[in-house]
């Protein structure tokens, strides 16, 4: 399961819940962070992928490109960019589900 760490992006300081991410948007920014690092999906097993200002243009090149049938719902150009940047800062962690007997959720 991973955890979505909104608390460093401009989505954290809206008051408006129509700027909350999608299922889609989050899909499509974890895949092209993986991409653009060249990390494989178990490298969040150890460590989190974070979305830097510097990140901002080669993800939206790769969500325009080999990403963009997952990513229709972001749009494309300008407004693509613009969504995006409500996204920097964004911190992507894996967490493990513990046993069903009060183990809880924690991080792995």
């Amino acid at each position: 399961m991973l955890e979505y760490d909104l608390t460093n992006t401009a989505l954290f300081d809206s008051c408006s819940s129509a700027q909350l991410p999608t299922e889609a948007e989050t899909l499509v920014i974890t895949v092209g962070l993986l991409l653009i690092r060249d990390a494989a999906f178990s490298a969040l097993d150890d460590s989190e992928l974070v979305f830097h200002p510097n990140d901002l243009e080669i993800l939206a090149s790769c969500i325009e490109g080999p990403l963009a049938a997952l990513a229709r719902d972001f749009g494309q150009g300008q407004r693509l960019r613009a969504r995006l940047t409500d996204f920097v800062g964004l911190r992507i962690a894996q967490i493990s589900i513990c046993d069903r007997n009060g183990g809880g959720v924690g991080r792995t």
